[in-house]
């Protein structure tokens, strides 16, 4: 059976991406990634089979061809018979794919998440991820052998190194990661990058803010749901880190958000540390929602690494997919309501208006009464009185996209699988296009004006 089209497409697609990879290297990537979307998972067995069926080739050379991608050189076939092999090095490829993906952007603002996956107590993959339509897509990893000490620090700090030439020096970047990632060393490695940094604290550290005179801790100053604290000054006692505090306790949280960041208070804005999740839902699209990553029997870090390109490039295509779809759904929808008011008669329009007054009344009653059921149970409860910061505004701890921001029915990376294969049913092979990130909330928060003095007293 002759090479499909869309095969020979995403190959030639996936050269233009990364054109410093030897084309053996990048036809064996599409080849792969191509399997795995049609496996819909990362076995090398079972990618085998479905590409044998659809390709009407031996199982056992494509088995042997894929598993050359991920193998170190000294294991390659051909080697004990004097041929030379060589491997390459996944991490000329986080670049690339970076660029890759803000080569589908719109806007000049980007989230970078951090954070680590586990496979059991096998393999820490410290991974770099792009979020986007609420998942993470893959960009820079590293592969550690689990159980073994070793700092994670220099790994952080070369993969955003290594993603730095991709970025446009115009474009703002905000590196998210969350507590257990703290460190003043990574802090300040990624604003001597020109980034970013928003970085979740933990409340045993302190914070002096500028024009005080002690360090207080970091819980201290955002004491009770509903206070918020945002200022300028120094975090931690002993490393007297330039900083900004962005702390606010949410209602309906058991604890507050410390977040610290190089920005002002009145540029930044804490909501932001939302997109931080999405690396999560990322996790599980390589993992047990998606590409079933967890059950493979590799023992290799680097042969894990290599591995992983073929999961990111076939990530980024199907989300890339996902949210055009998304997209135009929701232009279809707008449309629809638009046609409908358009030919609805007055006697609809004013039901229809006066429906929406009463909606708007009901949830602003429920709402009200929300608000002193919470009064009321300060007040039973009598806590100390808390900083007298500005409280964060109404809908300011939402998720990116506000309140109203419709909850998606399904992941962008299974919405796009869905559209990749009907359009394959019909001879078509959609390549990504856009990945239509969201807008991100205005900054909106005023520096804090509690005077020391202040907060001492209601500590009294």
């Amino acid at each position: 059976m002759s090479r499909p089209l869309h095969l020979t497409q995403w190959q030639h697609h996936l050269s233009t991406r990364f054109p410093d990879l030897p084309t053996p290297v990048v036809a064996v990537l599409a080849l792969y990634s191509f399997g795995l979307l049609l496996a819909q998972v990362s076995g090398l067995t079972t990618i085998t089979y479905f590409l044998a069926k659809h390709l009407g080739r031996p199982a056992d050379a494509l088995r042997k061809r894929l598993s050359e991608f991920y193998k170190e050189a000294a294991a390659k076939s051909g080697v004990h018979q004097g041929q030379k092999r060589r491997d390459f090095d996944v991490a000329t490829c986080f670049a690339p794919l970076l660029r890759w993906a803000l080569s589908l952007w719109s806007g000049r603002h980007l989230a970078l998440a951090i954070d680590v996956t586990n496979l059991a107590d096998r393999f820490h993959v410290l991974c770099v991820s792009v979020v986007v339509g609420g998942v993470g897509i893959p960009v820079a990893w590293k592969v550690l052998r689990g159980g073994v000490k070793d700092p994670w620090a220099p790994y952080w700090q070369k993969l955003l190194a290594l993603l730095k030439t991709a970025v446009p020096a115009d474009w703002t970047v905000i590196v998210l990661s969350d507590r257990g990632l703290e460190s003043a060393d990574l802090f300040r490695f990624i604003k001597d990058l020109n980034w970013h940094p928003l970085m979740r604290v933990k409340k045993g550290g302190k914070f002096r803010p500028t024009g005080w005179h002690t360090f207080h801790y970091f819980h201290q100053l955002v004491r009770q749901v509903d206070a918020s604290f945002y200022a300028e000054g120094l975090a931690y006692a002993g490393e007297k880190l330039p900083s900004t505090l962005l702390g606010f306790w949410a209602a309906g949280h058991e604890e507050p958000w410390l977040l610290l960041t190089d920005l002002p208070p009145e540029a930044g804005h804490a909501v932001w540390y939302a997109f931080r999740s999405w690396i999560e839902q990322g996790f599980k699209v390589i993992k047990g929602g998606g590409w079933e990553w967890q059950y493979t029997r590799m023992d290799d870090p680097g042969r894990v690494e290599r591995l992983w390109l073929v999961l990111a490039v076939a990530t980024l295509w199907v989300v890339a997919l996902g949210a055009a779809d998304e997209a135009q759904e929701k232009i279809r929808e707008e449309l629809k309501g638009l046609e409908r008011r358009l030919t609805e008669t007055q006697q609809q329009a004013q039901a229809r208006l006066e429906r929406e007054r009463l909606r708007l009344e009901k949830q602003r009653a429920a709402q009200q009464a929300q608000k002193q059921a919470r009064q009321a149970q300060k007040q039973a409860k009598k806590p100390a009185a808390a900083p007298t910061a500005s409280a964060p505004k109404k809908g300011q701890e939402k998720a990116p996209g506000g309140a109203t921001a419709k909850r998606r029915a399904l992941r962008l990376s299974l919405r796009g699988l869905a559209v990749l294969k009907a359009a394959w049913d019909q001879g078509q092979n959609p390549l990504p296009q856009h990945l239509h990130p969201e807008p991100w909330p205005e900054p909106c928060h005023s520096p804090t004006t509690l005077t020391e003095q202040d907060f001492l007293y209601q500590q009294t």
